[in-house]
C-alpha cells in the first residue's frame, strides 16, 4: 500500500538533503515521538492525516500536485490488486464447483442458515459433466430440464425460488426461469483489465507531472 507516496517522499526527503529529525524541527511539533512515528508512517507510504502530509510535503519542497497524483495512483493501485484477487478467488471457486445452476432468491428471502452452511449448500445445483459435454442447444434444454427438477423437487434446500442461473464458465452465464425455459445469456463483470487500464494510467500521469516538473527546475 502507498508504493507511489513513498517513493514521492523519499525521493524528496533525498533530495532535500535532510534528516528525519532536521524535518521534525522545521515542521515545529512540540510532541517530537509522535511527530517521528507519524512520519515514519508517511515514508512508508501511510498518510494517516493529510493536514501532516501536506506540512511535510512542503517541508521537502514537493509540490503538492505531485502528493494529489500519487495519492490517486496508489488508490488505483489498491482497487486493482483488490480485484485481483476477487478474481483468482472466483477462479479457485469455479475450479472447484464446475458448471451449475446457482438458484435466484426472491428479493428479500434468504434462509436462516445460510450464513451458517454457506451459500453454496443452498444455492448450488450441479450439473453433470455428459450435460456438458453436450452441443449447445442440446446442453441447454437438459440444463432446463435440471432446473425443472429442482424446482419440483418438494425437498429442495431453499423454501422460494425465483429463478436460476446457468454458470457454464466464470465467463458464460444463462438465465432459466423456474419452469426451464432458457431467458438468454448474461453480461458477466467488469474484466479486471479495466481496473489494470486505469493502473497504468495513474502511473502514467504520475511520470508526467513529475518529470513536468523536474524539468522545470
Amino acid at each position: 500500500m502507498g508504493d507511489a507516496l513513498k517513493a514521492l517522499l523519499g525521493k524528496g526527503l533525498a533530495a532535500s538533503g535532510k534528516s528525519r529529525g532536521e524535518v521534525i524541527d522545521l515542521l515545529g511539533r512540540t510532541n517530537r515521538s509522535k511527530a517521528f512515528r507519524r512520519l515514519d508512517e508517511l515514508l512508508s507510504g501511510n498518510p494517516s492525516e493529510t493536514t501532516f502530509l501536506r506540512e511535510v510535503a512542503e517541508v521537502l519542497g514537493i509540490p503538492l500536485n505531485q502528493i494529489e497524483v500519487a495519492l490517486e495512483f496508489d488508490r488505483e493501485s489498491d482497487s486493482r490488486e483488490h480485484a485481483e484477487r476477487i478474481e483468482q478467488a472466483n477462479r479457485e471457486w469455479f475450479d472447484r464447483t464446475g458448471p451449475h445452476l446457482w438458484v435466484i432468491l426472491p428479493k428479500g428471502y434468504c434462509p436462516s442458515l445460510i450464513t451458517v452452511l454457506g451459500p453454496d449448500y443452498f444455492l448450488l445445483v450441479p450439473v453433470p459433466p455428459a450435460v456438458i459435454a453436450l452441443p449447445d442447444f442440446e446442453q441447454l434444454q437438459e440444463v432446463g430440464g435440471i432446473a425443472r427438477a429442482h424446482f419440483a423437487d418438494p425437498k429442495r434446500r431453499v423454501r422460494e425460488v425465483a429463478g436460476y442461473r446457468f454458470r457454464r464458465s466464470l465467463d458464460e452465464t444463462f438465465e432459466f426461469s423456474t419452469e426451464g425455459d432458457c431467458l438468454g445469456r448474461m453480461e458477466g463483470p467488469p474484466p479486471v483489465r479495466v481496473v489494470s487500464s486505469s493502473f497504468r494510467g495513474g502511473l502514467h500521469r504520475l511520470r508526467r507531472v513529475i518529470a513536468r516538473e523536474d524539468g522545470g527546475r
